[in-house]
């Protein structure tokens, strides 16, 4: 009966701090907005099949919208970033852009199109970026990582930038299994307690999913 009690203080802790924590993120990304927008979607898939047509045309790759060819992307970018290192004068930034848009929408869609989400501009500190949001509510900025990733060289590697994102969604979706697991051992353990309506919604939801990876953040308005 012990052992039982221990293991039920020890649920209903771990619960109020979780739901603790959320509050506290919940005040610090409250400048952070995602909208949905069509016409970024259609641009985005407009230069996504570009990227496939000028890759298999210039740099002799067939890109085929799976994970494993953001990894030839990364090669195509890292070319890039070798011609622009060794060009002077440098090429304007809206020249960069535009190859930052092509390959950088490629990534969004593969994105996508293998694990769900959705194009449009993202609001953070008063500016405005198009974006994407994933399934699980993480935003991330392909076009800004593309644009660094020519401009800056491999510390902005993409195919790094791609599996954060995996991974993001990977812990997601554990933390989603385990909030459920939780909250079901807090309702057989309390039984039909006072806490139980308060606790339950607030558990199952699990805490909102933001950006946690740096390489995330977007570096330039867009």
């Amino acid at each position: 009966m012990k052992t039982a009690a221990k293991h039920l203080l020890g649920t209903v802790f771990v619960a109020l701090l979780w739901i603790l924590s959320d509050v506290a993120l919940a005040d610090s990304v409250a400048a952070q907005t995602f909208s949905l927008d069509p016409r970024v979607e259609k641009i985005a898939e407009a230069y996504a099949s570009d990227a496939v047509d000028f890759s298999a045309k210039h740099f002799t790759t067939k890109l085929d919208w799976s994970d494993a060819s953001i990894a030839d992307v990364e090669k195509i970018l890292g070319q890039m970033n070798l011609s622009y290192a060794n060009t002077a004068p440098k090429p304007t930034d809206d020249k960069v852009m535009a190859f930052a848009k092509v390959f950088g929408s490629y990534v969004g869609e593969v994105y996508r199109r293998n694990h769900g989400g959705e194009w449009g501009i993202v609001t953070l500190g008063g500016e405005r970026y198009s974006g994407m949001q994933t399934a699980s509510g993480t935003d991330f900025w392909p076009w800004g990582r593309a644009f660094d990733r020519i401009t800056k060289g491999h510390e902005d590697d993409i195919a790094a930038y791609y599996s954060a994102l995996l991974k993001n969604r990977q812990l997601s979706e554990q933390l989603l299994f385990q909030t459920a697991s939780r909250a079901t051992r807090v309702v057989n353990d309390l039984g039909a307690c006072v806490e139980c309506p308060v606790l339950w919604p607030k558990i199952v939801a699990g805490p909102r999913q933001q950006p946690t990876q740096q390489s995330l953040t977007p570096k330039r308005r867009l």
